[in-house]
C-alpha cells in the first residue's frame, strides 16, 4: 500500500491530530483513509484534469 499510495510522514501525522480534535476517537481512526481519499481527489481534479487543459 506504500508503494500505491505515497503519504509524507508529516501530512499523516497532520492529519491525525487534526481528526483526532475535531472527530475525536472516530477521526482519529478515519484520519488516514480520509487523507488518501483527499489526495487522491486532489491529484485528479487539479493536476490531472485541470493541467492537462493548460498543456493543450
Amino acid at each position: 500500500m506504500a508503494q500505491q499510495v505515497a503519504l509524507l510522514p508529516s501530512v499523516t501525522l497532520t492529519s491525525q491530530i487534526f481528526f483526532a480534535t475535531f472527530f475525536g476517537a472516530l477521526g482519529l481512526l478515519m484520519a488516514l483513509p480520509l487523507a488518501v481519499v483527499v489526495k487522491t481527489w486532489i491529484e485528479e481534479s487539479l493536476f490531472k484534469d485541470v493541467m492537462n487543459r493548460w498543456q493543450n
